[in-house]
């Protein structure tokens, strides 16, 4: 029975977590507050001190990463270029098994990765677990997650693999939303554009018609 309660509180906190990740799709004023707050959820729900949040673009290369304050403290990440980081998740087999299994990879050995991405030195790292963003099973970027004070496990992966579709969903529904705010916004700049012409014309007609009566 306690394990089934457990269970049942580690299932509350994740439909909690994914409810605020919709909540603020629907509030955020932009995407990269919606992308803080998705981070923020992650970090929590996995107690882990750290983590970032990327996509992919046609060129297969990482764009517009989130970044923890941890994070930020630790390192000048704001003008890393992460595309290294693809390179060494490709040697090390780890997108491989992302894209194998489309699950989150705990990684509580380190060890097993190379982080010469990272620079200077990085003993602060203890742990780590990666979890792909799906599109309709195709890949659209990553969340990464670190420093767990205990071992990540089962239940972490569990979590993260379903926040991460939750994340996907929010994404996508605030740029839609941002499209649709820049198409209603060309259309009004189109229509007082006409007005604008419109009303010159009249007063042009109205001055020739002055001028000839």
């Amino acid at each position: 029975r306690k394990e089934y309660e457990l269970l049942l509180s580690r299932q509350n906190e994740i439909h909690k977590a994914m409810g605020t990740i919709l909540t603020e799709a629907i509030i955020s004023e932009t995407e990269k507050d919606l992308t803080k707050t998705c981070l923020s959820v992650c970090e929590d729900i996995t107690q882990s001190e750290f983590g970032f949040i990327c996509e992919i673009n046609h060129d297969g290369k990482f764009n517009s990463p989130a970044l923890s304050e941890s994070l930020l403290e630790k390192f000048p990440l704001e003008e890393l270029d992460f595309n290294p980081m693809v390179k060494n998740i490709k040697i090390h087999n780890i997108w491989n098994h992302l894209k194998t299994t489309k699950y989150p990879v705990i990684y509580n050995d380190v060890s097993l990765l190379d982080m010469d991405f990272l620079p200077g030195d990085h003993p602060f790292l203890k742990n780590m677990i990666i979890a792909p963003l799906l599109r309709n099973g195709d890949f659209m970027g990553l969340i990464g997650l670190g420093n767990k004070e205990s071992d990540y496990d089962f239940s972490d992966s569990k979590a993260l693999g379903s926040i991460s579709t939750t994340i996907v969903e929010a994404l996508l529904r605030k740029r839609a939303e941002e499209n649709l705010k820049k198409a209603l916004n060309d259309k009004e700049m189109l229509v007082r554009e006409i007005h604008h012409r419109t009303k010159n014309n009249l007063m042009i007609m109205a001055s020739l018609l002055n001028l000839t009566s």
